[in-house]
């Protein structure tokens, strides 16, 4: 909404520089020009002058496109405005005023303003599929009760469950199962069969912009893409998190791949305006006579996704040997040289997550999680860069940078008057070498002035497991400094609900497992509320992580448990600015 076409070809000059897709533009410049825009369907973004050319106001504009409920934000572009009329019009709604001539701020702001419709569509479109999700859970439910026994053991084997809960698929274990009784000769379905890996591009990006409630929707979504091209013989399964396993004939298998790859696209095309569009990269693995086993032939799949994925992804890449393996020790080495380079350089950022006490007490408590930053300015998940610093033997002096950079903020936050204490993650690795690494942390809160208990230090339930010595020589170690010690994922099996009676722990971080719909799932409040009790039985607090809702937050109250983090409290953010004094209200 301009007076002149210079000032619309300036505002769709700046337009274009925000976005990365075409842009089209509605020029009105009197009455007539915006009551005929009226009658379009639906805008994104209204960028408006004060008056149009024939004296039609702002103030008489916005109740007209109030009444069309356009889900568009409204930007006021003016060089001068009274502080009475801004009142005004920031009351009547508008997001924001920004001169003509500061075109850079213009761009922040549309770009800003784009940024947040997306996120707000992304989340109607999604609580849609939310609903739609639970009605066919409820007659997938209904369905379940009256059909035939028959999964539920195969091949004189029990299984708890052959379905995933979420997908509708066959589980993990179910897959494997079959895929071994196939190489045994037991159960010949195909007489050469294949094994595809199809893993989602970018989800952990996409499960940590928009959170894991709608995340869960789309992996059902693209369950039913890929099992609609999927036949009755072949075995299609939720292999891990974000990836699904398919067991077919092997003459058809390259030809299926690409049909999934195109339906997944095309699925991302038309999510794409919710915010929630993905593609995927597809590693083949055709079996011959060289395999012995299913875990290789899985393995071998494993590796072509990998291949798919360092290529960019939104590909398929079938299993070469001796090229494939070339391709793996060049990328274990790039991402070496791309983690040494962050370390010497500054490449790495920390991001914090509140942890929000239940029962009000005053305490500033993060998460502080680790991110890397790439040459274009994108933030790179840990997931990409881990198994590679563990292989090339980087983990321990990520941990002590990681360590060390949060000693430094916490004695910033102190001097200025700020009691802020931090949950900092340690590796496997610097487990087993728990006594280099206590003198280290001693020497450093030393010359910091820091005093211990400003950090909890946060290893797996299954590490501590695994390396029972060195985490007691750990665990004590840091107990003598008076640093908090924190197991996490802890209650994932039964048999680590014991740790907490053999070593001084302070906090138990509950598997995520167990917090994911725990209001409609009283099993899991029951082992809830048994952690709880464990924990209160040794003089431990229990938290809560991945919180997304509302209800779960209702049920982990009646649990008793002490601490929540998650979306709902709020998402990793490079800034500390949580309110944590909203805990008294």
């Amino acid at each position: 909404m301009e007076q002149s076409p210079q000032g619309v070809a300036h505002l769709k000059s700046v337009l274009t520089a925000c976005s990365t897709k075409p842009v089209t533009v509605d020029a009105v410049f009197n009455t007539s020009q915006f009551m005929h825009l009226l009658d379009q369907p639906s805008m994104d973004l209204i960028l408006a002058v004060p008056a149009l050319s024939d004296g039609l106001a702002l103030e008489q504009v916005i109740p007209l496109l109030s009444q069309k409920r356009w889900d568009a934000a409204l930007i006021v572009v003016a060089d001068a405005i009274g502080h009475e009329q801004l009142t005004a019009l920031i009351s009547q709604g508008i997001r924001d005023v920004v001169p003509a001539t500061q075109a850079l701020r213009l761009q922040f702001v549309i770009a800003r303003e784009l940024a947040s419709l997306k996120e707000r569509r992304a989340l109607q479109y999604y609580k849609q599929r939310c609903r739609e999700l639970e009605s066919a859970r409820d007659r997938a439910a209904v369905a379940n009760n009256e059909a035939p026994a028959m999964l539920s053991v195969v091949g004189g084997k029990a299984f708890t469950g052959v379905n995933d809960l979420l997908t509708g698929l066959y589980k993990r274990e179910y897959f494997i199962h079959e895929l071994e009784q196939l190489m045994s000769g037991a159960e010949l379905s195909f007489d050469c069969y294949a094994v595809l890996l199809i893993e989602l591009d970018a989800f952990e990006k996409l499960r940590d912009e928009l959170g894991i409630a709608i995340a869960d929707v789309l992996l059902s979504d693209i369950a039913g893409v890929i099992g609609a091209l999927v036949d009755d013989k072949s075995v299609f399964s939720r292999y891990d998190d974000h990836t699904y396993a398919l067991l077919s004939n092997a003459e058809q298998a390259q030809q299926l791949a690409e049909a999934i790859r195109k339906a997944v696209e095309k699925h991302s095309l038309q999510a794409m305006d919710s915010g929630s569009g993905t593609t995927c990269s597809i590693g083949v693995s055709i079996a011959d006579e060289g395999i012995k086993d299913a875990a290789t032939l899985i393995a071998n799949a494993r590796l072509a996704r990998d291949v798919s994925r360092a290529q960019g992804g939104n590909r398929v890449h079938l299993f070469h040997a001796d090229l494939d393996a070339q391709v793996r020790r060049e990328q274990a080495s790039s991402w070496s040289e791309r983690i040494r380079d962050a370390l010497d350089n500054g490449a790495f950022q920390l991001v914090f997550q509140p942890i929000l006490n239940l029962h009000a007490r005053p305490n500033e408590y993060y998460e502080v999680l680790l991110r890397m930053i790439d040459e274009t300015g994108c933030e790179v998940l840990p997931h990409r860069f881990m198994a590679a610093a563990g292989e090339a033997g980087l983990m321990p002096e990520i941990d002590r940078w990681v360590t060390m950079s949060a000693i430094r903020i916490l004695v910033e936050q102190r001097r200025l008057g700020r009691r802020t204490h931090f949950f900092v993650k340690l590796s496997a690795h610097t487990l087993c070498d728990a006594q280099p690494f206590l003198g280290w942390i001693s020497g450093q809160l030393r010359h910091q002035q820091l005093p211990g208990d400003a950090l909890a230090f946060e290893l797996s339930s299954a590490a501590a497991r695994d390396n029972r010595e060195q985490a007691e020589i750990l665990f004590s170690g840091l107990k003598e400094l008076h640093c908090g010690v924190a197991l996490e994922h802890y209650g994932d099996e039964e048999r680590s609900q014991g740790f907490a009676r053999d070593w001084p722990i302070d906090y138990l971080k509950i598997d995520a497992t167990l917090i994911h719909n725990l209001a409609q799932t009283p099993e899991n409040q029951r082992r809830v509320k048994s952690i709880v009790n464990v924990a209160r039985s040794e003089a431990c607090f229990t938290i809560a992580g991945f919180v997304e809702d509302a209800q779960s937050l209702s049920a982990l109250w009646s649990c008793g448990v002490d601490y929540i983090q998650g979306y709902y409290v709020q998402r990793p953010m490079a800034r500390m600015g949580f309110d944590f004094s909203e805990e008294d209200s």
